[in-house]
């Protein structure tokens, strides 16, 4: 230990003694590690970090797919469900819930709160007990039960100051009053603000709605695979039973991890694998550092070894010197960790899940300390063998003037930078294609006009005795605030449609055309739907491309008519003549009478679901003939900012009923901002993690130069003694060192293409081996090789021939 101490010390005096070199090797340590725990954090919240439920790796999410698509999940009918539970042995239990939101109201403001309906057994399913009071019993879930709520900690703390006598208390959710009956833990950090029972009544349960998330847990022993088999097992035994119905859908069991990060996951261990690239690089570096302080040090080295120190005392001398800097380093980087981490998720945190785990905790520390060890240990050895295992007589007998090894002893420093140009350019251009892919994504025409529409969402109570519970009411209360919002200055357009593109889930539905009967409802095709009010394609700029749009008199009680967009129009009726064509959503049984509803209109196509998806099948309904209870008001702004009509839109809602709350008023522009985001991220974090690496490898490429004409300063004399001009000699040392930085280039360029391979997943309109990134991104890393030689060439020619040659 004493040793150890004594070594630390001189190696700090060391360091003290050279704080430039300190700086530069500290910095470049900082960088790396900091840079990758800023990602590792990230990824162990995300993808590493335990769910807070118990044992959560026996928990599932048991979705139904059809045999038409089998790599889509659907939600389950409820009668479905029901089947299940009563025969799953596999699942103990299973249990299913369904996403709602509430209208809290009885406060200062109404305000919208999110929510699930679930099962009696959902919180045992999940491994989530209340710590204050209870869950849900049989006699909650059944029909007709007590209206109860078990609170989440967040809401709780929120509303109620944590107040341990909350229980009992009374919310008033949707004009109807609910007691509290328990609080959820600590440890869920979910999104969800309640839980109310879901309530099923078997006798009453539809089979042909899927609604309901069926999530379960698996009984002891059993595995996935077990489970999955026995669900398939009643999956072909619904089939046979309800022919009509159920043919054709089988189920899929996904363990609730993989549900919850699946895409995430392949955008998190990409920024990994490259900030791991950036390590490498600021690893490289250090080792370059270590080399050339290793070589200005033969002398001391000589003496040491001189007076009696062996191999293995020098070794660890010069280990601990290169452990002090990456720890040191290390530390700084923990804190720029800290600070990137904050400024990832300021970037936008719903493009990442699970953010409330997202932080420096336990794993973060532990990886930043091995990464700073490994750094020191794996870059420092190699120059400390090197240096305690060297011949130093020679500088013994010179009295340590003018040693050099020439070109010879700069081998291993140049290999590195031959390696840390590889490794930029392969970040470089994974970059370029990266940006390149998010260039043509933001220049995607969502087949919309976002720039001059505000958004406003609303939530019309629609529960069984709510005030809005019969849909004559929520058209009458949409078609008040429409007439209010039109009325108001500024306003181009009022519009409300039930799923706002990029941003609300798209429900879909099955239908049959006129004509055209299908034998079981598993063939029949699908679309998505929305219900719309006769303004919301021209508030959103959505071209008519034959036919006539809705108009006040598609009201209840006038024939039904649709919408289609052109790619249902020419996917179904690709003769042209799609107008005056009817269909009926479902499949009609039979001797049952259909319920016809005839296509007025055909517009053009919209991007609902993702900017990179082309858009499918989409029929529109008017609102007035299928109104919905959740829905977005959109105003068009006259003036082109609708930001200017916030305010005006509040007061429009409080108008038509005080007790509705208003949530996420924003311009359309930001909802396809926010389409943007996941690609965003990982383009702009790729973006630095190649301008880092290129800076380091530029810095490399420079100290190694610099260091070469210093140590070349008597060779270069006697070139110059011997006629060589300074243009010779700057050409001279430029060619060797960019000889150098081109074979990294030209070694990169093919890493660079296998890389790309990997890149295909996450590019839009870019060929992976796109016949012009690959030489731009080539030159522009050789442009600044050349920057980097620069500088030390030109000092080159600066020798004085007669000084350097009173070295020998």
């Amino acid at each position: 230990m004493g040793t150890l101490v004594r070594d630390l010390r001189h190696a700090l005096r060391g360091l003290a003694r050279n704080p430039g070199f300190a700086l530069v090797a500290i910095a470049t340590v900082a960088l790396g590690v900091g840079a990758t725990t800023a990602v590792f954090s990230l990824v162990n919240g995300v993808l590493l970090e335990p769910l807070p439920y118990a044992a959560p790796e026996r928990v599932a999410i048991v979705y139904a797919v059809n045999a038409s698509n089998q790599l889509a999940h659907f939600t389950v009918a409820p009668a479905e469900y029901l089947d299940w539970r009563r025969q799953t042995r596999t699942f103990a239990p299973l249990a299913a819930r369904r996403p709602q939101s509430f209208n809290l109201t009885g406060g200062d403001h109404p305000e919208r709160i999110s929510a699930e309906r679930v099962t009696a057994d959902f919180f045992t399913a999940i491994g989530l007990h209340p710590f204050l009071g209870r869950g849900f019993t049989p006699a909650d879930d059944g029909p007709g039960g007590a209206k109860v709520a078990v609170l989440s900690r967040g809401f709780f703390t929120r509303h109620f100051g944590a107040d341990p006598k909350v229980l009992g208390r009374q919310l008033s959710l949707n004009g109807e009053s609910y007691t509290v009956v328990g609080v959820a833990p600590d440890d869920h950090r979910g999104s969800v603000d309640l839980w109310a029972p879901l309530g099923i009544d078997p006798t009453r349960a539809v089979r042909d709605l899927h609604s309901l998330e069926v999530v379960g847990r698996f009984a002891p022993g059993v595995s996935r695979t077990r489970a999955q088999s026995e669900m398939s097992t009643i999956a072909a035994r619904q089939a046979a039973q309800y022919p009509e119905l159920d043919l054709g859908w089988g189920t899929a069991v996904v363990p609730i991890r993989e549900v919850i990060v699946e895409d995430v996951r392949p955008t998190l261990l990409l920024l990994l694998a490259a900030v791991g690239l950036v390590l490498l690089i600021a690893c490289a570096n250090l080792a370059n550092l270590l080399l050339a302080r290793v070589s200005g040090r033969t002398s001391e080295l000589a003496v040491r070894k001189a007076l009696g120190a062996g191999r293995g005392r020098l070794l660890s001398q010069l280990l601990v010197e290169s452990l002090t800097l990456s720890a040191v380093g290390g530390l700084l980087g923990l804190f720029l960790a800290a600070w990137g981490t904050r400024a990832l998720l300021a970037m936008n945190p719903k493009a990442v899940p699970r953010v409330g785990e997202i932080g420096v905790d336990w794993r973060v520390l532990l990886f930043a300390l091995a990464a700073s060890v490994a750094t020191g240990l794996a870059f420092g050895l190699a120059p400390a063998w090197k240096a305690a295992g060297a011949d130093l007589t020679p500088v013994l007998k010179e009295g340590g003037r003018g040693h050099s090894g020439g070109v010879h002893r700069l081998r291993g420093r140049t290999l590195l930078v031959f390696a840390e140009m590889a490794l930029a350019l392969i970040l470089l251009s994974g970059a370029a294609l990266l940006i390149g892919s998010f260039a043509r994504l933001a220049g995607v025409d969502p087949g919309f006009q976002p720039d001059r529409v505000l958004t406003v969402q609303l939530s019309l109570p629609h529960g069984p005795r709510a005030r809005y519970a019969e849909p004559p009411r929520q058209a009458a209360a949409v078609e008040d605030l429409l007439t209010r919002a039109a009325a108001l200055p500024g306003v181009a357009a009022a519009a409300v449609v039930s799923a706002l593109p990029l941003a609300d889930h798209t429900p879909q539905v099955l239908f049959t055309i006129e004509g055209r009967p299908v034998a079981l409802p598993s063939l029949a095709p699908h679309s998505s739907f929305r219900s719309v009010s006769p303004a919301y394609f021209t508030a959103m700029g959505i071209p008519l491309r034959r036919g006539r749009f809705f108009t006040t008199a598609d009201r209840a009680g006038a024939p039904g008519v649709i919408v289609l967009n052109e790619t249902m129009a020419k996917s179904l009726f690709p003769a042209g003549d799609a107008l005056g064509k009817r269909l009926t959503i479902g499949v009609p049984l039979p001797g049952e009478k259909p319920d016809w509803v005839t296509v007025v209109g055909i517009v053009g196509d919209v991007r609902h679901t993702s900017l990179k998806e082309e858009s499918g099948m989409e029929m529109f309904w008017p609102f007035s003939q299928e109104p919905f209870g959740d829905f977005t008001l959109l105003l068009a702004a006259a003036n082109g900012q609708p930001g200017s009509l916030a305010a005006e839109a509040r007061q429009a809602v409080v108008a038509v009923d005080p007790d509705l709350p208003v949530w996420n008023v924003r311009p359309m522009s930001q909802v396809v901002s926010e389409a943007l985001a996941p690609a965003r991220l990982s383009t702009v974090l790729f973006g630095l993690f190649a301008a880092l690496a290129v800076s380091l490898a530029a810095v490399g490429l420079y100290g190694v130069m610099s260091y070469s004409v210093a140590e070349r300063r008597q060779e270069i004399g006697i070139r110059m003694a011997l006629g060589a001009d300074r243009r010779r000699v700057f050409r001279l040392v430029l060619q060797q060192a960019m000889t150098v930085a081109l074979l990294g280039v030209v070694v990169g360029l093919g890493g660079a293409l296998a890389a790309s391979r990997l890149l295909r997943s996450f590019l839009y309109g870019v060929n992976p081996a796109d016949g012009f990134t690959f030489p731009a991104v080539a030159a522009l890393l050789s442009g600044v090789a050349f920057l980097a030689c620069y500088v030390p060439a030109r000092r080159a020619t600066a020798v004085n021939p007669v000084t350097a040659m009173r070295g020998e």
